[in-house]
């Protein structure tokens, strides 16, 4: 007797499958906002977001990275916000 039938394999991966679904949401929302983030950069930048405390900016190999993790997390916030209102 095997391990791991096939049938019972389909079934713990369809249960870890819908266990992880809410933090894939979440993973998938930040991904998200940090692509939408990147994009308006310079405009968010003027009204002060990118500046926050919490948002890296540092330089490495002759190129300036920013990680904006403060920024993506009052955003992600905002958004959620605005989704639960409609």
């Amino acid at each position: 007797m095997p391990w791991v039938s096939a049938g019972r394999t389909a079934v713990v991966l369809w249960r870890v499958h819908r266990l992880d679904r809410p933090m894939l949401k979440w993973l998938i929302t930040v991904v998200l906002a940090l692509i939408l983030f990147s994009g308006l950069a310079p405009l968010l930048r003027r009204i002060g977001l990118g500046k926050l405390p919490g948002d890296f900016d540092f330089f490495l190999f002759g190129r300036r990275w920013t990680i904006p993790l403060m920024s993506t997390i009052l955003l992600s916030l905002l958004a959620m916000g605005l989704a639960r209102l409609i």
